[in-house]
């Protein structure tokens, strides 16, 4: 079965960052609603009532009542639609082309660089569950992990380990590519170059 992750970089000092740690609705919603640009509200009617029902079923400590979780849905919605946070989106297949390019590259087949990646691609480094709701799909990688895997990155643009007819800069980021798997690994390598500048962490989550 196909699977996609997503990466969030994120600053630890964001409202967003905050939000999450402190507000367990924006939490919930935002794990339900990651890999749906954040909008839930454009569920067919009977898809949304169904979820509004295991809402008000699953944390009835925030979501008292059909009303009153739809309420809170639409302010989500709001904010995060301004702006939707930055993310890449990695399908399956494109991840399991991506490490096996990098650990040939690499010649990691163990070790701290294998680890390193999968923990990039992958597993992050921890779980992020500041609610403590033990089924979370976020997984957290600390500004110095992002640091370390974009130090990695770094000297490794997508001609170095892909088979692409110009550089990443040359080919407006790999918009004339029929290489998927090359053009995508540019946008994920940019993403951990860009939050490690910012000295932010990444947040990944897997549908």
């Amino acid at each position: 079965m196909s699977s996609s992750t997503y990466y969030f970089p994120m600053s630890l000092e964001s409202e967003l960052y905050q939000l999450l740690c402190q507000d367990k609705a924006t939490y919930v919603l935002a794990e339900k609603s990651f890999s749906c640009h954040f909008t839930l509200l454009d569920l067919d009617p009977e898809d949304l009532e169904e979820e509004i029902e295991f809402l008000v079923e699953d944390f009835p400590d925030i979501f008292v009542t059909p009303d009153v979780t739809l309420h809170i849905m639409k302010q989500f919605e709001a904010y995060m639609q301004n702006p939707i946070p930055e993310y890449v989106m990695l399908e399956s297949y494109i991840s399991r082309q991506i490490k096996a390019a990098l650990i040939q590259f690499l010649n990691a087949s163990q070790g701290a660089e294998s680890e390193l990646v999968t923990s990039l691609l992958y597993s992050g480094s921890a779980l992020f569950d500041p609610h403590l709701l033990s089924s979370s799909d976020f997984r957290f990688l600390s500004a110095q992990t992002v640091q370390t895997g974009a130090n990695l990155l770094r000297d490794i643009p997508p001609e170095r380990i892909f088979d692409v007819p110009e550089s990443w800069q040359d080919s407006n980021q790999g918009m004339r590519w029929d290489n998927y798997t090359a053009r995508f690994f540019g946008y994920w390598r940019d993403l951990y170059l860009e939050a490690a500048e910012r000295q932010d962490v990444m947040l990944l989550a897997t549908s």
